[in-house]
């Protein structure tokens, strides 16, 4: 039987549009946490200069060891030497301490990187300039981007089906809506047709009526 009044069923198509670009959104998101993976270029000790291709613009220089001290300076191909930070906080991916990073994202190319330190065990890695907190901020924007596009579509879904569970039902054609009465030429419902007493009312006079014995 047909429903009545309720939610229409487009509901169900833009719950599924909000899944689709949810997904969408998720791949993009994928996409820039695969670009913003920490990484090195090349590693070596302190006291050994390295030469490294860098794709990226930016450089990083990674310790081995959380607690440190070391110096380093960073030269472009080109004879531009590089300005170097320390970092806003403390990063680390694996076995990597981020130690120092270029002031800007200087171009890409190769680079001569030579780091000194008093502790001669220490080792050091070059990389481009990637951010562990972008990483990771990614990696929650994936996951809320999905979880939303998961929850919020399977609400809509759920209230319009309920919704639409509890509307009346449309009466058949040729059939007033509940409440109303009926069209000419229709007994009222509950009533008894026209000549007939209402049931539980006292009956009339020779009531049922009586007739004269048929003949043969």
């Amino acid at each position: 039987m047909a429903r009545g009044a309720g939610p229409s069923k487009n509901w169900y198509w833009v719950a599924l549009g909000i899944f689709v670009v949810a997904l969408v959104l998720a791949g993009v998101l994928g996409w820039r946490i695969a670009a913003s993976v920490p990484s090195v270029a090349d590693e070596g000790s302190v006291g050994t200069p390295l030469s490294v291709q860098l794709d990226e613009p930016g450089l990083n220089v990674y310790a081995d060891q959380p607690v440190f001290e070391m110096r380093c300076l960073a030269t472009h191909s080109d004879g531009t030497k590089v300005e170097l930070e320390d970092p806003s906080g403390e990063q680390s991916f694996g076995s990597w301490h981020l130690a120092l990073q270029s002031t800007s994202e200087v171009e890409a190319g190769r680079y001569e990187v030579d780091c000194v330190s008093d502790d001669t065990t220490l080792n050091f890695a070059v990389g481009p300039r990637r951010s562990v907190f972008a990483f990771v901020a990614s990696i929650f924007g994936v996951i809320g981007t999905l979880g939303c596009g998961v929850v919020l579509p399977a609400i809509i879904v759920l209230v319009v089906f309920l919704l639409r569970r509890r509307s009346p039902p449309n009466p058949p054609p040729g059939y007033p809506p509940p409440g109303y009465p009926p069209p000419p030429g229709y007994p009222d419902s509950g009533y008894p047709p026209p000549g007939y007493p209402p049931p539980g009312s006292p009956q009339p006079p020779n009531y049922p009526p009586t007739y004269p014995p048929r003949e043969y």
